[in-house]
C-alpha cells in the first residue's frame, strides 16, 4: 500500500502487515494520476507541471516538506521516498514507523530517501526479521538524503531480540551533514548473540551531546563506523585482519567527523566474546571528544579494535577502550599527521546545534592527543597506538612531547604503547609503569599506510627517563638522525 501525492501527511495508523507500506511526495510542479489498466489494475503517473501550473499559488507546499509522519506505519517493508530539492526539509518522522518481516530469512526493512531533499527524525524507527520478537534477528534502517538529523528524542532501533537473535544493521547516510543526537541500537541482548553493525555517513558526520549508539552482544560487540571504514579505506596489515577487518562493500569517507563529549559508542561483548570494532574517520579533521567501548565479554573473549584517525588534523581528547576482563586486551589506533602528546585541547572546536551547518571548522594543521586518554586506556589493559603520515613541506609527521604530556601507567594487565612516525619521534617527559608491564615500540623513519616515503632526517630523541616495569623497549629509525639516549633507561621494575 502506498500514499502517493505531492505532498504525504499520516497522523493516523497505517497497517500492512504482510507487505509494503509506502509514503511517496512527488514533489511541487507535479501532478499524481492513477487510472486503470485493463480492467485488472490501477497505474499511477507522475507528470512533470509547466508554466503558470507549476508555479501557481496552489502548487506550494507549506515548508516545503513532501512527507510527513506522525502516526504509526506498521509493515513487513515500510519506505518513505521524497523527489526533495536541495532547497527543502524533503522528510520529517515524528510519530513510529515499524517493519516486521514475514518471511523467513528475509529483513524487516525501514527506509527513508529524502532524495536532495533533508531528513529530520525526532520519533521512533523500529525494524525486526520474522520470527518471535523474543528471538528475531535484528531488521535493517537505511536513512539518505541531503542532510540527516536525528534529534534528541530520536530512536532508530534494529536490536536483536532479548532471548536469541543478532543485532541488524543501520545506515545513515547524507550528501551533506549526517547528525546524530538520539539513540541508534543494533544491539543483541542475548548470551548467544552479536552486535549489528551501523555506519553513520556524509560529506561531515557529527555525534552531539546525548548520542548513543550501541552495536554490544552477548557473543561479540558489533561493528560501528563513523565517517568511514580502517584508515580510510585502507587494507589492514596482516595483523590486524581480524581486529580491523574491512566491510565487504567500500565505506565513503567523510571530510570532517565529530564526537561530542557526553556521546557514547558501544561494541561490547556483554557476556563472552570478543569485543566489536569503532571507527572514527576524516580526510580532513576529526575531533573526539567521547567515549569509545569495545570491551570483551566479562566471562571471556578479547578486546576490540578501536580508531579515531584523520588523513590530517586529528584532536584526540576522548577515551577509547578495549580491554578484557578474562582475555587479551584490544588495541586504540590513532593516525594523524603530526601529533602533539598533551594534557590540554587544542587546535580544533565546534559549535554543536542542529542547525548550524559551520559546525565542523580545524583551527590548526598539529593534532593533539589527551596523555589523560591514553592512560585511561593502558590502565584498562588497552594497547595503544599513534602513527603520523607524511604531508610534505606542511608537515613531517613528527610525536612529540609536551611539558604536561607524561605517560604513566598505574593499573591494569600488561599493555604495549606504539608510537611509530614518518617523521622524528622526540620524548621530553616521562613514560613509566607501576602497574604490570609497558612495552614501548618506538618506530622513526616509518612508512605509514598513506606514505611510503619517509624523512630521511628522521631520529628518536630521549630526553626524559623511561621505566617499563619488566615490559620491553624496542627502538627502530630508518633515518639518518641516529637515535639520542638522554634519560635513564628502566625496563625492569623501578
Amino acid at each position: 500500500m502506498f500514499l502517493v501525492a505531492q505532498k504525504v501527511e499520516n497522523r493516523g495508523t497505517i497497517n500492512a502487515a504482510n507487505g509494503t507500506a509506502g509514503m511517496v511526495g512527488s514533489g511541487q510542479s507535479t501532478d499524481v494520476m492513477v487510472h486503470e489498466v485493463g480492467g485488472k489494475g490501477f497505474a499511477i503517473r507522475v507528470a512533470q507541471l509547466q508554466g503558470e501550473a507549476a508555479t501557481g499559488s496552489n502548487r506550494d507546499l507549506p515548508d516545503g516538506e513532501e512527507l510527513l509522519n506522525e502516526g504509526s506505519i506498521n509493515a513487513a517493508q515500510a519506505e518513505l521516498n521524497a523527489s526533495g530539492n536541495v532547497y527543502a526539509l524533503a522528510i520529517r518522522n515524528s510519530g513510529t514507523i515499524r517493519a516486521k518481516a514475514v518471511v523467513a530469512n528475509a529483513d524487516g526493512t525501514v527506509r527513508l530517501d529524502g532524495g536532495l531533499g533533508d531528513v529530520i527524525n525526532t520519533g521512533k524507527m523500529y525494524a525486526k526479521n520474522a520470527g518471535d520478537d523474543a528471538t528475531a534477528a535484528g531488521g535493517k534502517i537505511e536513512v539518505t538524503g541531503q542532510n540527516v538529523t536525528a534529534s534528541p528524542e530520536s530512536i532508530i532501533t534494529a536490536a536483536g531480540g532479548v532471548d536469541a537473535g543478532n543485532g541488524g544493521k543501520v545506515k545513515i547516510d547524507s550528501l551533506d551533514t549526517t547528525i546524530v543526537q538520539g539513540k541508534v541500537d543494533v544491539t543483541a541482548p542475548s548470551a548467544g548473540a552479536k552486535g549489528g553493525k551501523v555506519q553513520l555517513l556524509g560529506e561531515r558526520v557529527g555525534l552531539f551531546d546525548g548520542a548513543k549508539v550501541d552495536a554490544s552482544g552477548g557473543a561479540g560487540g558489533g561493528t560501528v563506523l563513523v565517517g568511514g571504514d580502517y584508515l580510510g579505506g585502507q587494507t589492514p596489515k596482516a595483523e590486524l585482519k581480524d581486529l580491523a577487518k574491512q566491510e565487504a562493500e567500500p565505506v565513503k569517507n567523510a571530510k570532517a567527523t565529530v564526537m561530542a563529549e557526553t556521546a557514547e559508542i558501544k561494541a561490547e561483548a556483554t557476556v563472552n566474546g570478543d569485543g566489536g570494532k569503532i571507527i572514527l574517520w576524516s580526510d580532513e579533521y576529526t575531533g573526539f571528544y567521547g567515549d569509545l567501548f569495545a570491551r570483551g565479554g566479562a566471562e571471556g573473549g578479547n578486546g576490540g579494535f578501536i580508531e579515531t584517525s584523520s588523513k590530517n588534523n586529528l584532536q584526540a581528547i576522548g577515551v577509547g577502550i578495549a580491554s578484557a576482563a578474562n582475555g587479551i586486551g584490544g588495541l586504540w589506533l590513532l593516525d594523524p599527521a603530526n601529533v602533539e602528546l598533551t594534557a590540554a585541547t587544542a587546535n580544533g572546536s565546534f559549535s554543536g546545534g542542529a542547525t548550524d551547518p559551520n559546525i565542523f571548522t580545524p583551527e590548526g594543521n598539529s593534532a593533539t592527543v589527551n596523555v589523560v586518554t591514553i592512560n585511561s586506556s593502558l590502565n584498562s589493559g588497552t594497547s595503544v597506538t599513534i602513527q603520523t603520515g607524511f604531508t610534505g613541506s606542511v608537515q613531517q609527521g613528527n610525536i612529540t612531547q609536551a611539558t604536561d604530556g607524561a605517560i604513566s601507567k598505574t593499573a591494569g594487565d600488561d599493555a604495549t604503547l606504539t608510537l611509530q612516525a614518518n617523521g622524528s619521534i622526540t620524548l621530553t617527559q616521562a613514560i613509566t609503569s607501576t602497574s604490570n608491564g609497558l612495552d614501548l615500540i618506538l618506530a622513526a623513519g616509518s612508512a605509514s599506510n598513506f606514505d611510503t616515503t619517509v624523512v630521511a632526517a628522521s631520529a628518536i630523541n630521549l630526553q626524559a627517563n623511561v621505566t617499563l616495569n619488566g615490559g620491553d623497549l624496542v627502538l627502530n629509525n630508518s633515518g639518518a638522525g641516529g637515535k639520542w639516549d638522554r634519560g635513564a633507561l628502566v625496563v625492569g621494575s623501578s
